[in-house]
């Protein structure tokens, strides 16, 4: 599900080297060459843009808005320490470890795409430190049990996918809040659509590429 959309840009980018100072951003657009740094902006995906703060239900989206004051799109940096250590210097270093903190506090972040009338669910935001690609970009482990098991973390030792489809009384993998993210996402999943969103809408299928995952090591 990940390849198709189901994934998380707010993640831990700049690598410091200090494992007391995790920075949680969404993803630094840079070009990199041999004599210099191009930063553009601070990015989300499509799956971003329906997170919110648990605490009050605001989107996250402004978040990346007040990162993106860092610097104007086509600043040139030296390199990528350059880039970084500006970045520490910077006003929005204290947005990314306040970002770290949360990303690492149980029930404090979901996903809510409020547009296509659906529920929220919850994400995995109890892993410390942070794991790149699991911590956000995951359902919270409560969910195991219930028909939402496929987006969780870690699933149960010695179950097959059948069984954890029987054991939780769902009728495929997809369980409903899954299949009303990836419906708002634009994937149509079948019929027996269990969100207004998909029973109503015809949406086209959106193929979509497979993140880069690089890190910019201080």
């Amino acid at each position: 599900m990940h390849g198709l959309g189901f994934t998380s840009n707010w993640q831990n980018w700049f690598l410091t080297g200090n494992k007391n100072q995790i920075l949680i951003t969404s993803k630094p657009d840079v070009v990199i060459s041999d004599n210099e740094v191009i930063f553009d902006e601070f990015k989300e995906t499509a799956f971003d843009r329906h997170l919110i703060f648990n605490s009050n239900y605001k989107n996250l989206s402004p978040v990346t808005v007040k990162l993106n004051d860092f610097a104007n799109p086509g600043t040139k940096f030296k390199n990528v320490t350059d880039l970084i250590q500006n970045f520490l210097n910077s006003k929005q270093v204290v947005i990314a470890e306040n970002m770290n903190n949360i990303s690492t506090t149980f029930n404090s972040l979901s996903s809510y795409p409020k547009s296509c009338y659906t529920e929220r669910a919850i994400l995995e935001t109890t892993l410390i430190p942070f794991q790149n690609g699991q911590s956000i970009s995951h359902f919270d482990q409560s969910y195991i049990n219930s028909p939402d098991f496929l987006m969780t973390t870690i699933q149960v030792p010695g179950k097959t996918l059948s069984d954890l489809v029987r054991q939780t009384g769902a009728t495929s993998p997809i369980g409903p809040k899954l299949q009303a993210i990836m419906e708002c996402l634009g994937f149509m999943l079948g019929e027996n659509s269990t969100t207004a969103w998909g029973r109503n809408k015809k949406k086209k299928v959106v193929q979509r590429k497979r993140l880069n995952y690089t890190r910019f090591n201080l």
